[in-house]
């Protein structure tokens, strides 16, 4: 289900207050990465598919003449059918054999790994869990089986509808379709246009084939790079590292001590290689009630997380507010900048570091904005409540990162001047620290040393990006390794595939060129045809795979982006496999060219044809 769903389907139950549907986040989660790897599967079967079709069509289809000699010497129709259908089975039975073996030893070994690194029941799943599934071996000798039936039939019946007298003289060609001439700068195009053409069904494997390996590639480079260790932790954490002061969140306040003091900030600024410090300030406070906004506050708090009706309580807190507790949030400039550029509704800078605006911690409240934004809210020191000041809310966060002690009243973030100005007893709750150069290791030890010295060093804890992203990287395992593997072999698949279709298709158009060649061709001109053939192949499995591919690869990803890292291609990863894609198709033309060219002068490779 999506977050769009679940509310949805929490909204139509009509719960109270106090009544909250949870969803399993793990259970959820766990299914998404299932269809997701699911789909790279099929993908991937796809592929495969592409290629056992292509291979046999081109083994059969190249035979002909010999099926033909065959016949010359008494074979019948029949026979031949059956010779061929046996060779199939040959073939599939080795392969299921061989396949079956390996999908085992891939099941048993890896399997767990790659579950345990998409965070699928990681602390339950190993080898013992995954066990045989006979459906799973029927449906993979169903599949090959129909790929054998399917990629082998048509070259059957062609093998066996043609008579010996043809057979011997077939050449693997489709009729040509009339073109409209083009200038003579232009042949060599018009031919390479023509060519493709000429077997769309070819033609189309071939691109699908290798559209389809692209695809997969695309999608995999762009899970490993979005769901790398440092990517997601940048994506959650803006700060290298967070330093909180332990003793600022103890309930009484004779616990409480200002350790993380400017001495500590200033020590930290000095460390060469720190770009950024931002403190966040914290001050107790009281909200006094009165009868507009802190009384709805109040009655929303208590309709929410208490167990007791706000009736019973609501003369307490009028006449002692100082029971119920509260916290003033002071925040500098730039920590203003970034939360405000995450606010709903952004708030002007100047009335809220003068202090005049203020923004308020909804605290999972049932409150929309316009509730709260224009209302007046007014706190008192907890030491003193005689000293008073109002605040306009100006807007709403739900960014627990900004919160101390909660209480019931709210949570009010001001400017970080504002609270020392306001409250003389202020402390330093925690800090963010940038670094110049991010996942710093050297500048985050000087940090921790510095830290550790101190005698308060026990009372200090921090969230850092880089022990993050190594506990990421940790639980990750070879899922790195596993995705480039996975991608090594696609890319394998499609390269063969490509490669046995040129081949072929240059082998069968030998004849072709022969005659090319004999009005005036030169073999220099054939070699570009051939070069810019396979340039037209990478082009078109290029537009396939940024139009149907981008498309495939967004819904896998989304469907197994349970951190929910926003969705970004890889340009560099897709750089290297477009230009690794055309020179493949480069390379395999004037290589397939270069050693057939030495199969003797134009004369004799005519009399070998006849």
């Amino acid at each position: 289900m999506t977050t769009k769903e679940q509310n949805a389907f929490i909204e139509s139950m009509n719960l109270g207050k106090q009544q909250n549907v949870f969803f399993i986040a793990g259970l959820g989660n766990s299914f998404s990465l299932l269809v997701g790897l699911i789909g790279l599967v099929v993908v991937t079967c796809l592929c495969a598919y592409l290629l056992i079709y292509n291979i046999l069509h081109l083994s059969v289809s190249g035979k002909v003449r010999y099926y033909g000699l065959l016949q010359t010497v008494g074979m019948t129709q029949k026979q031949i059918k059956q010779m061929l259908q046996k060779q199939m089975l040959i073939i599939g039975f080795i392969g299921i054999i061989v396949g079956c073996l390996l999908g085992v030893f891939v099941s048993f070994s890896l399997i767990p790994i790659v579950v345990k690194s998409l965070g699928i029941k990681k602390n339950y799943v190993d080898s013992s869990m995954v066990c045989f599934h006979p459906t799973v071996l029927l449906a993979t000798i169903l599949l090959v089986g129909f790929t054998i039936f399917s990629a082998s039939r048509k070259p059957v019946k062609m093998a066996t509808a043609v008579s010996p007298i043809e057979a011997l003289g077939y050449r693997s060609a489709s009729k040509l379709k009339k073109t409209k001439r083009a200038g003579k700068s232009k042949v060599i195009n018009r031919l390479c246009l023509e060519q493709l053409v000429k077997d769309k069904k070819r033609t189309t494997i071939v691109l699908f084939s290798l559209a389809a390996s692209l695809s997969v590639y695309l999608c995999i480079v762009t899970m490993l790079d979005s769901q790398a260790a440092r990517t997601i932790v940048s994506n959650n954490m803006d700060a290298d590292i967070e330093i909180k002061n332990d003793t600022a969140t103890k309930e009484h306040k004779k616990d409480r001590k200002d350790i993380l003091d400017e001495s500590i900030v200033t020590s930290i600024k000095d460390i060469d290689g720190v770009s950024e410090v931002h403190p966040v300030v914290f001050a107790e406070i009281t909200v006094p009630w009165e009868p507009d906004f802190s009384d709805m506050w109040m009655k929303e708090f208590y309709e929410k997380w208490m167990t007791i009706p706000y009736s019973q309580e609501k003369e307490e807190y009028q006449n002692h507010p100082e029971n119920f507790g509260a916290s003033l949030i002071g925040i500098d400039e730039q920590e203003f900048n970034r939360l405000n550029e995450n606010l709903e509704q952004p708030i002007n800078k100047e009335e809220f570091l003068s202090g005049k605006t203020c923004i308020i911690y909804r605290n999972g409240l049932d409150l929309s904005n316009s509730d709260l934004i224009g209302s007046k809210v007014t706190c008192a020191l907890y030491s003193d409540n005689h000293i008073m000041q109002t605040f306009k809310i100006g807007g709403v966060t739900d960014e627990s990162y900004y919160t101390a002690l909660l209480g019931y009243p709210p949570t009010i973030i001001t400017s970080d001047q504002v609270v020392k100005n306001f409250a003389n007893e202020s402390i330093m709750l925690k800090i963010s620290v940038k670094y110049t150069k991010e996942y710093d290791r050297n500048i985050e030890k000087e940090i921790l040393k510095l830290l550790e010295a101190n005698v308060n060093a026990k009372d200090f804890s921090w969230d850092s990006k880089i022990e993050e992203a190594d506990e990421i990287k940790n639980a990750q395992g070879y899922m790195p390794q596993i995705g480039m593997g996975i991608v090594l072999i696609l890319a394998f698949i499609g390269i063969m595939n490509y490669i046995n279709t040129f081949v072929a298709n240059v082998q069968n158009r030998m004849t072709e060129f022969s005659i090319m060649e004999s009005i005036g061709m030169t073999p220099r001109q054939l070699l570009l045809m051939l070069i810019k053939e396979g340039i037209l192949y990478a082009e078109g499995a290029w537009m396939v795979t940024l139009t149907v591919g981008l498309g495939v690869t967004y819904v896998i990803y989304q469907s197994m982006n349970y951190r929910k890292v926003p969705f970004s291609i890889p340009l560099l990863a897709i750089l290297i496999a477009v230009v690794t894609s055309f020179l493949v198709c480069i390379v395999v033309p004037a290589v397939t060219w270069m050693i057939l060219e030495k199969n003797g002068s134009l004369v004799q490779r005519i009399k070998e044809i006849e």
